[in-house]
């Protein structure tokens, strides 16, 4: 069964490896890459499907039509599309946005770690995480 996998991350982010090892793991043939098109997390999952055989589906944000607001109109409208999961890579205010709205969507979210295995977060213990979802400390996890 084809599932939809959103990736997000930083516009900075640039560890291919980590990229690679996770959508590997949580991937299956046949799914769907979904990404908002941006340099950094965006790319390197577009890489990693292209070299793996996989579909992108890219949803590039509008910036010139709706200024700030291009990256969060976007992100809800790729969660309104439907996701099995979202992989959210590190990254600031619009990966947090990303996340937030995953779990408005009731989208299952997880998030990769450098040197841990990740953390798997479902819409039923957003209470528990919300804190640590402040742009500010996601950046920085």
């Amino acid at each position: 069964m084809t599932k939809r996998i959103i990736v997000c991350g930083g516009r900075n982010y640039s560890r291919q490896p980590l990229v690679d090892l996770v959508l590997s793991a949580v991937t299956d043939e046949g799914d769907v890459i979904v990404t908002g098109g941006a340099p950094g997390a965006d790319s390197l999952a577009k890489a990693w499907a292209e070299s793996h055989g996989r579909d992108v589906e890219t949803h590039k944000a509008k910036w010139d039509l709706y200024g700030l607001g291009a990256g969060p109109i976007r992100n809800r409208f790729m969660a309104s599309l439907g996701a099995d999961k979202v992989v959210a890579f590190k990254g600031g205010a619009g990966t947090c946005d990303m996340v937030k709205v995953s779990f408005l969507h009731r989208i299952p979210v997880f998030l990769p770690c450098d040197n841990v295995p990740g953390i798997v977060i479902s819409p039923q213990s957003w209470d528990q995480f919300e804190s640590m979802l402040n742009p500010w400390t996601f950046a920085s996890w």
